[in-house]
């Protein structure tokens, strides 16, 4: 290592500190001389923690309340408390997980705790990430620890939601290493199993192994982060355990398209989106194309967060949906020259509960009638950015791993009820999304831009035809070979 344990005169941050990982993490800091500062929601843990702390070792640590399923708002105040100090690592531990995810199917989770899963899972590495990242580049140096879990790796059925975070935490931190290598700047993604804490409480296998086998398997806290801190500044990507390593948008663009598409094959329709004259013109162009099919316009503005889905869901409460196509999506303008810390925090966030959070609470809006009939189809519109580290396109990119992840894990869960779920992952596709990306038509040849580089209509009109056919897919035969 390049001296990542040597950065002993700076504070260290450490993200949901008070229980399970972040604590034990926390200690193991402190046990090495670092002064800390503990983010936690509740201020009486806080205290606790920080005494704790203070009684075992000559370290400082400094406290900040904070609970981050409140949303964007909340990092203001962090960012205040934070702006006089020199951070040298930061922990990106704090979390969500299921209730006794063992048992709870993904419908049977209620929409809050789905909204904030995604919140904090995501939106607290992002905006944490985003806050002490310029203070890291101009110093040139520093850590982060990203705390994923084994779940972003296997299909999780059961874990849906929850996995699909840390997918976006695995793929993110793959992106910024490769957009921020240059600044001395080391992340590395911990991905642990099962780990005795709070957050894993509950009936499941672990707790009924022997005894002998359990003390190895299912470590506590404070053994995980004995073990892992090891790893701090050797390796990118650990599970931080010995053990864990032997178990190693309808009126624009494709959502436009894909609504022809669908209406061609005389399938009535519900449109989505944001602007209610685009919603307008488009119902009536496709009524006019298709004079028997049926179409509907439900306005909502996905940026609003989780109080747009109950409007959406008393428009929808008496249809029987066959098919959901989750296609709304936003991406960052021109991002070929727009590094992270260089995106806006509102830019960052919208990404967030759009791309990730709409594809989760639409399909748990639909859902609950679709196992009652035991029938229907689900597309989740990705990107070709979930399949390798895009430097630039850091967030987009690890919303479209949460998408595929959620479809494979979601897919796994609902294999009893005949509901497939399929995930799309498109390369470049000429539309508003892509038209100011410096990647696009002025780096192909005009004689093959309409085949590298297609327009929404022919790209929507091969992916339609894998429908029901095909669970995992680019979409377009070029893409498949790119």
């Amino acid at each position: 290592p390049n001296g990542s344990l040597k950065l002993s005169i700076f504070e260290h941050v450490v993200t949901g500190s008070t229980d399970g990982i972040g604590k034990a993490y926390a200690i193991e800091l402190a046990k090495r001389k670092m002064d800390l500062v503990l983010i936690s929601r509740t201020l009486q843990k806080l205290n606790d923690t920080a005494n704790e702390i203070r009684k075992q070792y000559d370290v400082e640590v400094k406290i900040i309340q904070a609970d981050f399923s409140e949303g964007l708002q909340v990092y203001a105040h962090i960012e205040k408390e934070l702006q006089d100090m020199d951070v040298g690592i930061l922990v990106n531990n704090v979390g969500i997980a299921p209730p006794h995810p063992t048992f709870r199917k993904f419908d049977d989770i209620s929409k809050e705790h789905l909204y904030n899963e995604i919140t904090v899972n995501t939106g607290a590495p992002s905006q944490m990430t985003r806050m002490l990242l310029p203070h890291m580049k101009q110093r040139k140096r520093g850590m982060i620890v990203f705390v994923g879990s084994i779940v972003q790796v296997f299909k999780s059925p059961y874990f849906v939601n929850y996995s699909g975070t840390k997918a976006f935490v695995g793929h993110f931190v793959n992106c910024l290493t490769r957009e921020i290598s240059h600044h001395n700047i080391q992340t590395q993604i911990l991905i642990p199993s099962v780990v005795d804490t709070n957050m894993s409480k509950g009936d499941h296998f672990m707790r009924k192994m022997h005894d002998w086998l359990r003390a190895f398997a299912y470590p506590t806290a404070t053994t995980y982060a004995s073990w892992a801190i090891c790893t701090l500044g050797w390796c990118k990507f650990a599970t931080g355990y010995w053990f864990f390593d032997l178990l190693t948008g309808s009126t624009d663009g494709i959502g436009k398209a894909y609504a022809i598409q669908l209406a061609k094959r005389k399938m009535n329709l519900v449109l989505i989106s944001r602007s209610m004259e685009k919603l307008k013109n488009t119902a009536e162009y496709i009524r006019n194309l298709y004079p028997t099919v049926e179409v509907r316009v439900i306005q909502a503005d996905f940026s609003e967060g989780k109080k747009v889905y109950e409007s959406i869901g008393n428009g929808l409460k008496d249809l029987d949906i066959g098919i959901l196509v989750n296609n709304v999506g936003v991406v960052s303008p021109d991002p070929i020259f727009r590094s992270f810390d260089a995106t806006p925090s509102d830019q960052i966030w919208n990404e967030i509960i759009i791309n990730a959070g709409a594809t989760a609470l639409m399909t748990k809006l639909v859902l609950p009638r679709m196992k009652l009939k035991r029938r229907g189809i689900i597309v989740n519109m990705g990107s070709l950015s979930s399949r390798k580290p895009h430097p630039f396109l850091t967030n987009y990119a690890a919303t479209k791993a949460y998408m595929e992840l959620f479809s494979k894990s979601l897919q796994a869960e609902l294999y009893e009820y005949n509901i497939q779920v399929q995930y799309l992952y498109p390369g470049l596709v000429d539309t508003n999304m892509t038209k100011d990306n410096s990647l696009t038509a002025k780096n192909i040849p005009l004689s093959i831009q309409p085949i590298l580089y297609p327009n929404a209509r022919l790209y929507a009109s091969w992916a339609v035809s894998t429908l029901g056919l095909l669970r995992h897919t680019t979409g377009y035969w070029v893409f498949d070979i790119m």
